[in-house]
């Protein structure tokens, strides 16, 4: 893997998807298994108040390591062993991956912060409620510093996925300390801005079109819309398995010279 991040086509965006789906072909059912087993542990965590939170976003970089360990062994004809998840969690890097993690925690509370003095707190009592504004006729008088305040969060949250997007990875195969990775990962999505541009263009294409699709059918055969919602979440974890796949293959065309050092997991 190299240290200098490279400048790739703007079409490379489309590339990592087309990957990250043949990444998910080669081994569907270890992918959704790994996917879903990740999702039921978060659940879990996230039952306990605060404290299953702040565990949760601590462990999340180090997890999603997990996974792009996982896509490159589907890649490279590998056995996908189980502990690859939490590989990121083991060896002379732990330390920086929760170091990671507590720096991800912190720059999630600074979104938080600057959603708070821009809407009031009105965004995060929603959160922590569960009790969002229902839209009608008559909107609530809240509804708009609501909507500006996750205005505010999603635009202030696309520096820390740009801080975070290679950070698990040069923690881990380039031996990068944490902060020297979260530097290296802005600022390579920062060179490769028209691809990622891309890349986010084609997921909320895709999301778009699936979600057309899901209510036309409910509209269609709503005597089966029972049977449409459960669809929901195996689709929800192709899309998760090819996500990963595509965020593995955009390492492998930024960072790697097409193959990672055998001593390096």
């Amino acid at each position: 893997m190299t240290s200098q991040p490279k400048v790739v086509n703007s079409s490379a965006g489309q590339a990592w998807l087309i990957q990250g789906f043949k990444i998910f072909k080669k081994q569907p059912l270890i992918w959704i298994f790994s996917l879903f087993t990740y999702w039921t542990a978060m659940f879990l965590f996230g039952l306990v108040p605060i404290f299953g939170l702040i565990i949760t976003l601590i462990l999340s970089p180090g997890l999603a390591f997990g996974f792009i360990a996982l896509a490159r062994a589907v890649d490279e004809n590998q056995i996908p062993f189980p502990k690859l998840i939490i590989s990121g969690f083991t060896g002379a890097h732990a330390k920086s991956m929760l170091l990671l993690g507590i720096i991800y925690v912190l720059q999630i509370i600074l979104v938080l912060i600057l959603s708070i003095t821009l809407d009031g707190g009105s965004l995060l009592k929603a959160i922590s409620t569960g009790e969002f504004p229902v839209y009608s006729n008559n909107l609530p008088s809240n509804s708009t510093s609501n909507g500006f305040g996750a205005m505010v969060a999603v635009l202030a949250y696309i520096p820390v996925m740009m801080s975070f997007w290679y950070a698990p990875q040069l923690v881990v195969w380039n031996k990068f300390s944490a902060t020297k990775a979260v530097f290296y990962s802005f600022f390579a999505v920062w060179l490769n801005r028209k691809s990622f541009l891309f890349y986010g263009l084609l997921w909320f294409a895709i999301v778009l079109f699936l979600i057309f699709l899901f209510s036309t059918l409910a509209n269609l055969f709503a005597s089966f819309k029972q049977v449409l919602t459960l669809g929901i979440m195996p689709l929800s974890l192709v899309l998760m398995s090819v996500a990963h796949g595509s965020y593995y293959a955009s390492t492998k065309s930024v960072f790697m010279d097409l193959k990672i050092n055998s001593d390096t997991n």
